[in-house]
């Protein structure tokens, strides 16, 4: 999913270069059907010989398996990662003929509202991360040292999902207080949405915005110190914590 996004921001951003995809599920050569200019590869290996620029767009666990696969046929090409937890060492080990940029990706690159944190691998140099930059176009990048990236990952590439649990935790209680389940969905998901671009747009700390939309006194007060007595930055912590654990689990091959 997020290689498509990826490929479908660099067509919409009119990026001309040729490009080359292997995946092996054959629902994915449909769904980009409508970009009748790529060329599909019958393996991985076949995908990546001659590249300038290899983006390995897989789960952490396949990684391993791929590199296997494309290491003879990578030369001196550029090698983006998006694995999570995956360290630009263990890439290059499998590659050592590469330049390898790790990269954190999150879903909303795939509606053009991406966050993308970037770290150089030992031999990339700056024109290397320039170019890593550009397969992102759109995007709000950020360049950040490797020892960070876990906690990256437990923060903007689990992010989403975070707010999406919100959000239906949010439909749920008004549906507790009598809506139907459309009705309550629409109501909770219509707020964040529009809580989110009025953050964009005032560019106001979040801190200020909840100052100005809480009465002393009144409804939103109630609400935030119940908020506070169930210790939700306390939870946030512990999720994020979880998380970037986890992201250090999968670089030690756990």
């Amino acid at each position: 999913n997020m290689g498509e996004a990826i490929i479908r921001g660099l067509r919409r951003a009119g990026a001309e270069q040729p490009m080359v995809v292997f995946d092996p599920d054959p629902r994915r050569r449909t769904a980009l059907s409508d970009l009748p200019e790529l060329s599909w590869a019958t393996s991985p290996a076949a995908a990546a010989r001659g590249a300038d620029v290899v983006l390995l767009a897989v789960k952490p666990q396949s990684l391993p398996g791929l590199l296997d696969e494309v290491g003879l046929a990578i030369e001196q090409a550029l090698v983006v990662s998006i694995a999570a937890g995956v360290t630009a060492a263990r890439i290059e080990s499998a590659v050592p003929r590469a330049r390898v940029v790790r990269t954190m990706p999150n879903t909303p690159l795939m509606a053009g509202k991406g966050l993308v944190a970037l770290c150089a691998g030992r031999s990339a140099t700056p024109e290397d991360l320039a170019a890593a930059r550009g397969l992102f176009p759109g995007a709000t990048l950020l360049d950040v040292p490797e020892d960070l990236m876990d906690a990256v990952t437990a923060v903007s590439g689990s992010g989403p999902a975070y707010f999406f649990a919100f959000v239906e935790a949010l439909a749920a209680a008004a549906e507790a207080q009598g809506f139907d389940a459309q009705t309550a969905y629409r109501l909770a998901a219509g707020t964040f949405l529009g809580a989110a671009a009025l953050l964009e747009w005032s560019n106001l700390p979040a801190k200020e915005l909840c100052r100005r939309v809480t009465s002393p006194g009144g409804t939103t007060e109630a609400a935030l110190r119940s908020l506070e007595r169930g210790e939700l930055a306390e939870l946030v912590h512990s999720a994020v914590s979880a998380a970037t654990e986890r992201g250090r689990e999968l670089s030690e091959g756990r």
